[in-house]
């Protein structure tokens, strides 16, 4: 629905029945915003679903969602607790980097 209301935006603000039920220009800049996160964390799914992709390119791609979205490290930082065992990852990652 937001997505939505963000195409549609520049469309509504020519309709004056619907001028006064528009949000603030500062609310806008929120929608808009919230609107763009889930595209960008939609490409790194896109990412993760390659079958070439490595188990060091997955950790290279969580340290940069993470770096973006700090929220998200309690999920996917190396020590993250769906993570089987830390140290065969960090190991593998090792050996895949270099």
């Amino acid at each position: 629905m937001l997505a939505r209301y963000v195409k549609i935006h520049d469309a509504i603000k020519m309709v004056a029945a619907v001028e006064d039920l528009l949000p603030r220009p500062s609310i806008h800049r929120q929608v808009v915003q919230l609107v763009n996160k889930p595209e960008a964390l939609d490409s790194v799914c896109v990412k993760l679903q390659s079958e070439e992709r490595t188990l060091a390119d997955v950790r290279l791609l969580f340290d940069a969602v993470m770096a973006k979205y700090p929220a998200t490290s309690h999920h996917l930082s190396a020590s993250a607790r769906i993570v089987h065992s830390p140290a065969f990852e960090s190991a593998v990652v090792k050996l895949l980097s270099d």
